[in-house]
């Protein structure tokens, strides 16, 4: 496991968030801020934007370039107050993020990268700005070998953050969990909806499992996943039309059999949490769950992202090995949580130091 060393406390990083992020980014930018608090001298710092949201590609980077603009002065100050480093989400925000300070500034900057979609033009356009970042965290070994394809990015300066690279070191473990039989027929399904446009395929998916459990006499029970990214479009009483779902803040307290994924733009943060309880993971085909197969065959399976008929079936087929008892619950030994702080503040120093030698050969 990565040691966290006493030099973590000389880093003081600053996150770049804000509603022009995919729910994932969000997510994780928040969870790192939280774990990250009690690490460093004054917490991990903030600035959030307030962009627009239009379906236009242009408006929505103008309205984000006059956010950064907006808080510039705010940023500069914060790097004098003592933040050394500037962690961003977004491949698009680290243009803006050098145009509001220094290129050869001593500031490290670290980028997160779930996906990597880009067509000649954006990659010749980043190409320039790409090679500021002093270290990049990635969810696949796939995305490495993207950064190298396309910018050149040697892997060394790449930190893959994913709970199979936790597994494969020994970090955690997965260890059997009991279920609650008091009714076995009783299935117990969560899910998280990061977008208004993923409650068109959450009730496609309802409706198709309602006849299906019923032509096997299983009962089940439904838990939305709500936080502060999709309170806004989450009903309270989780209800949408005709379907009818549990709302829970918190995935620990609902005893989940599975986790249903529907979005495939990005990874969904909650996986972690719900491999944790021991929860069978249903997702999208994606680089990242490709990523996870390869290491909890019998725990995650995917569909194509567009078949919602493959998740029901898919399901229903994996409900019958629970209530015939032939599937062993497993769950993680751990929060996979505490060990990707480790790793996150090891590819902090690195990109400190990296940031350090850079700028004293930028000065000679």
């Amino acid at each position: 496991m990565a040691k966290s060393s006493n030099s973590e406390e000389s880093i003081r990083s600053l996150h770049l968030v804000g509603n022009h992020l995919t729910f994932s980014s969000l997510t994780f930018a928040m969870k790192r801020v939280d774990y990250l608090s009690g690490a460093e001298r004054d917490g991990a710092l903030v600035v959030k934007l307030d962009c627009l949201n239009d379906r236009r590609k242009l408006i929505n980077f103008i309205s984000r370039a006059l956010q950064v603009w907006k808080y510039k002065g705010e940023i500069n100050q914060k790097i004098k107050d003592g933040v050394n480093l500037i962690h961003i989400y977004c491949m698009w925000d680290l243009v803006l993020v050098l145009f509001a300070t220094s290129f050869n500034s001593q500031v490290a900057i670290c980028l997160s990268i779930y996906n990597m979609k880009f067509n000649k033009v954006q990659v010749y356009i980043l190409k320039g700005f790409i090679r500021r970042v002093d270290q990049f965290f990635v969810s696949s070994r796939f995305i490495i070998d993207q950064l190298w394809s396309m910018f050149k990015i040697p892997p060394s300066r790449c930190t893959v953050l994913a709970i199979t690279k936790y597994l494969e070191k020994k970090d955690i473990e997965l260890v059997p969990i009991k279920r609650d039989d008091q009714n076995k027929k009783l299935i117990k399904i969560g899910c998280y909806l990061g977008s208004p446009q993923e409650i068109g395929k959450y009730v496609r998916f309802k409706a198709m499992l309602n006849s299906g459990f019923a032509l096997d006499q299983v009962k089940y029970q439904f838990f939305l996943i709500r936080n502060a990214v999709n309170n806004s479009f989450i009903p309270k009483d989780g209800i949408f039309g005709n379907v009818r779902s549990e709302v829970a803040d918190d995935i620990d307290l609902t005893n989940l059999d599975f986790w249903l994924v529907f979005s495939d733009s990005s990874p969904c943060p909650f996986i972690n949490d719900a491999l944790k309880i021991g929860a069978i993971v249903i997702a999208p085909s994606t680089h990242y769950t490709a990523e996870l197969q390869r290491i909890l065959k019998d725990k995650l399976f995917t569909y194509k992202a567009r078949e919602i008929s493959s998740l029901s079936r898919i399901l229903r087929s994996q409900v019958s090995r629970i209530i015939s008892c032939s599937y062993a619950k497993q769950g993680l030994s751990g929060s996979s949580w505490t060990h990707e702080r480790n790793y996150l503040v090891e590819g902090y120093q690195k990109a400190t130091r990296r940031r350090e030698h850079r700028y004293r050969i930028s000065s000679q």
